[in-house]
């Protein structure tokens, strides 16, 4: 998915995702027969800005991730932000490993019923 104009709310990149997510679409149908081939890695949506580094754009894009990292926190579950984990302390791992178990699963469940992850 190429966005040409990302916006500063990710709730709003999540719906332009979800132009693209829908049933029967390309993606899914790739994504249903990876699952179908027991295939690994899933097809993924990748999301690519159009921007230069140095804009304004530039910083626009890293303001919608520090937004998006706030949103997966609220929603998903993810209180410490992937891209802030590299570089902690094996304490500071051990902690975000005991969040991560805490925090909600909101993942559906699989079809075999054996949940998800």
């Amino acid at each position: 998915m190429i966005l040409l104009h990302p916006e500063w709310n990710p709730g709003v990149v999540e719906q332009q995702v979800g132009r693209i997510d829908r049933v029967g679409s390309h993606w899914a149908r790739d994504l249903e027969a990876a699952v179908r081939a027991g295939a690994q890695p899933l097809p993924r949506i990748e999301i690519r800005p159009v921007i230069f580094e140095g804009t304004y754009d530039a910083h626009h894009w890293r303001v919608l991730h520090e937004r998006w990292d706030d949103l997966r926190a609220q929603l998903h579950g993810v209180v410490v932000p992937h891209r802030l984990r590299p570089g902690c302390t094996e304490e500071e791992h051990t902690e975000i490993r005991r969040l991560d178990a805490a925090a909600p699963d909101f993942e559906p469940p699989r079809r075999d019923g054996k949940g998800s992850g």
